[in-house]
């Protein structure tokens, strides 16, 4: 038997095209593949409406395996007839389809595009639509479960794509040169320049996207990174070195509050005021913009919703589309801003944890899966911070990033962390009897504070020890006792500092100022 392939460690970086009219040449090349993308959707949709009218034991799901089968539709496009096992099912489908127009359009785009992308773009599509069927047959199962039909894939127009990406084969792009790279999109390569290519030469590149996002073409790299460390060997990645926990408990108003279990180490709060401020001046300036947009429509279409008659806007004036650019500008230059106050962010949380010889972090990501299950309603004010501030992405980061700071990384279910006294409760216990009843508020030992209440938001208050402490820290040190059951946090009933007074750090600057700090560590 062969041995199973290793699974590669791969990371990545991006780099933006700056050259306009490279940008536009592979925007050009992008929108195309996006296309036939659109066109091959409308013929799998026709399909899978014909197989659906008809009763469960007559359905034929012949047409619609072979238009998502990346093999048989590569060769279709391009015009190959195909070998032995596969020039049948080339045949059939290029019959079927010989008298339809978009089908004859997509042979056309395939005289232009590359082969492998082509097959890039039909398994990606298979892979959408395989999953979209699956989550309508649990929708017919158990509509209780979703809150609206689960939709398919559907046809986007080009001039409303914002973001959209080309995977390459590993044979259409070049890395041979030392001031440039080649990418192969169309049938023919294009060389792109680099004035310092150091860094990509220094890597092993693995794999390259080129996306568009906003009107703005970047390229994707993946790189292999060699495994310096073991997963399955947590002694080894630690090298030996004495046990540090520390706990992370994520927020909106505070980005993160962070624990360290011992009695020197300075307990930290990052203020997100000003990623909040911004996000706000942002949702302001997009809202200001999109009613001007919508003053510059020169041509409505008529569609029939629910017995109701909706205007859709069509076309813009020249104004119009130039407000729709600059919108789009904007959306990338936020999306920027969020990226790199997150890279920033938590690779001075590990440098911080690193300083203080903190060998194991805990983490939770329950407040990040709320923001696709929807299981939190709020109001529109405050879904906004909640839903547009990336703090899942952050603690990816923190992931992906622990392995080079020699830091496990941990993640917990943080229910019931933040109304738990750390200092006179087991949180384990409480979550293992609310599997099987209602836990009263006495049983948590404590009370959190609410806005307007007697007890002040970010404040929690020990109704054993009749003690106030931060109600964010509170639940940073409970996320120790979950991820160390042996842990005994009570100690810190003599060294309240540790729960009370946090170093507030209100930027990423601030923050690395504090680690350079030698009162830091």
């Amino acid at each position: 038997m062969s041995e199973k392939k290793e699974k590669k460690n791969l990371k990545s970086f991006s780099i933006h095209e700056t050259n306009v009219d490279v940008a536009h040449y592979f925007k050009k090349a992008v929108l195309a593949h996006k296309h036939l993308e659109n066109m091959l959707n409308i013929l799998i949709k026709n399909e899978c409406d014909k197989i659906f009218e008809n009763e469960k034991d007559k359905r034929d799901f012949t047409l619609y395996n072979l238009l998502t089968n990346s093999m048989i539709m590569k060769a279709v496009i391009c015009n190959c007839s195909g070998k032995d096992k596969t020039q049948n099912q080339i045949a059939f489908v290029n019959n079927h389809y010989k008298d339809n127009p978009l089908f004859l359009q997509i042979k056309k785009m395939g005289t232009i595009l590359n082969d492998k992308n082509i097959s890039n773009i039909v398994t990606r599509l298979k892979k959408d639509w395989k999953n979209s069927l699956d989550n309508l047959k649990l929708y017919y199962k158990n509509k209780s479960k979703f809150s609206g039909k689960p939709s398919t894939p559907k046809p986007k127009k080009l001039s409303k794509v914002y973001n959209y990406s080309v995977p390459l084969e590993v044979s259409k792009f070049s890395m041979k040169h030392k001031d440039s790279f080649g990418i192969t999109i169309y049938k023919r390569s294009k060389k792109v320049f680099l004035r310092a290519n150091d860094y990509v030469n220094s890597k092993k590149i693995n794999g390259i996207t080129v996306s568009l996002s906003h009107g703005h073409i970047y390229y994707d790299f993946n790189y292999v990174v060699e495994k310096k460390r073991n997963h399955t060997n947590q002694d080894q990645m630690i090298n030996n070195r004495p046990v540090k926990q520390s706990g992370l408990d994520i927020g909106v108003l505070n980005l993160f509050a962070l624990f360290i279990n011992d009695f020197t180490t300075q307990s930290l709060i990052y203020n997100n005021g000003k990623l909040l401020r911004y996000n706000a001046l942002f949702n302001k300036h997009i809202a200001k913009l999109n009613e001007e947009i919508a003053l510059q429509v020169s041509k409505y279409k008529e569609i029939k919703r629910d017995k109701q008659t909706i205007k859709i806007p069509v076309e813009y004036t020249s104004y119009g589309r130039h407000l729709i650019k600059k919108r789009s500008h904007l959306w990338n230059e936020r999306n920027l801003t969020m990226e790199s106050e997150m890279q920033k962010i938590s690779s001075s949380i590990l440098t911080y944890l690193q300083k203080n010889d903190v060998t194991h972090l805990v983490i939770s990501k329950n407040l990040q899966f709320t923001k696709t299950d929807g299981s939190i309603k709020q109001r529109k004010k405050e879904s906004q911070k909640f839903y547009q501030i990336p703090f899942g992405k952050l603690l990816n980061l923190i992931e992906e990033k622990s392995l080079d700071f020699g830091i496990i990384v941990i993640d917990k279910n943080e229910a019931y962390t933040s109304k738990t006294s750390c200092l006179t409760v087991d949180v384990n216990h409480i979550q293992q009897e609310a599997k099987t009843r209602e836990i009263t508020s006495n049983e948590l030992n404590g009370v959190r504070g609410v806005k307007k209440g007697k007890i002040g938001r970010g404040i929690f208050k020990d109704t054993t020890l009749n003690k106030i402490i931060n109600s964010d820290l509170n639940g940073a040190a409970n996320h120790i006792k979950l991820g160390f059951k042996d842990v005994d946090l009570s100690v810190y009933r003599n060294h309240l500092w540790k729960v009370c007074n946090p170093k507030m750090i209100k930027s990423s600057n601030e923050f690395d100022r504090f680690i350079s700090n030698s009162n830091a560590v």
